[in-house]
């Protein structure tokens, strides 16, 4: 009969720190995920004002060292600049989420 209770003991007690750490986990991911959309959030708007004829000098000091792709699209969709692909080479954007 103790061997019964310990084991079940035992395997309840596995199964709620089991729980416990899937559910700290995800709490952090979440927090992680909005705190990685905030930032991205506030880059794209400093980066919103950027002038393309001194893009070079920046990606040269941010992006290639940082292996950031940066694609610059206007309202219509169509891609301006892009520091990873030639642009004749990008579809439409438009119709993009």
């Amino acid at each position: 009969m103790k061997k019964r209770v310990y084991f079940l003991l035992t395997h309840i007690s596995l199964i709620a720190i089991i729980l416990s750490l899937l559910t700290v986990s995800f709490i952090f991911y979440k927090g992680f995920e909005k705190q990685i959309f905030n930032d991205l959030e506030i880059i794209a708007h400093l980066y919103a004002d950027l002038d393309l004829e001194t893009i070079d000098d920046i990606e040269e000091d941010t992006f290639l060292k940082n292996n950031i792709r940066v694609s610059l699209i206007n309202a219509e969709g169509t891609v301006i600049y892009d520091n990873n692909a030639p642009i004749g080479s990008m579809d439409n954007h438009a119709d993009r989420e």
